[in-house]
């Protein structure tokens, strides 16, 4: 069963940052010709740096909840996020289980790199709404009030 961020004593994050997204093609050079290149997976695989701002209370919490909770950063576990300016929960882990705590009297600085899994990518017939919505309209494009927000807001994966 995967674990859930204790959100109930810990707070979110306090910076999200250096979203970077994982190759998910693998390429292999043959002996005469073009390089071959091919899908290695299909999911949308990212690392993300965080940090987190503790009391001594919850840094002791946070201490417990790697140790017990995950298996000191082997599994995974379910939190909330703040990506791209939308909250949403993700499945995550931290990558290699480590993390760097520091203590900033009266404050503990924890940071890690996570790994988050269950990124939505949005589907290619999305682009062409999204076209078609901002096509002939960039005077309400550039005033804000235009079809593109509200698809974006509405109709989207949350990320966008």
């Amino acid at each position: 069963m995967i674990q859930e961020f204790p959100a109930y004593g810990l707070p979110l994050p306090k910076e999200v940052f250096d979203l970077e997204e994982l190759p998910s093609t693998i390429r292999t050079a043959m002996q005469s010709g073009r390089a071959r290149q091919r899908i290695k997976y299909r999911h949308n695989l990212k690392y993300v740096n965080v940090k987190w701002v503790f009391s001594k209370e919850q840094y002791l919490l946070w201490r417990m909840f790697h140790a017990e909770g995950i298996s000191n950063g082997a599994d995974y576990f379910t939190m909330d996020l703040l990506i791209d300016d939308v909250l949403d929960n993700f499945k995550t882990r931290i990558v290699e289980g480590t993390y760097k705590a520091e203590k900033s009297d009266p404050k503990w600085v924890v940071s890690a790199t996570i790994e988050l899994e269950n990124i939505e990518i949005p589907k290619y017939e999305g682009l062409f709404s999204i076209y078609e919505a901002i096509q002939g309209d960039t005077e309400n494009l550039l005033a804000g009030e235009d079809r593109l927000h509200i698809l974006v807001h509405t109709t989207l994966p949350s990320y966008l």
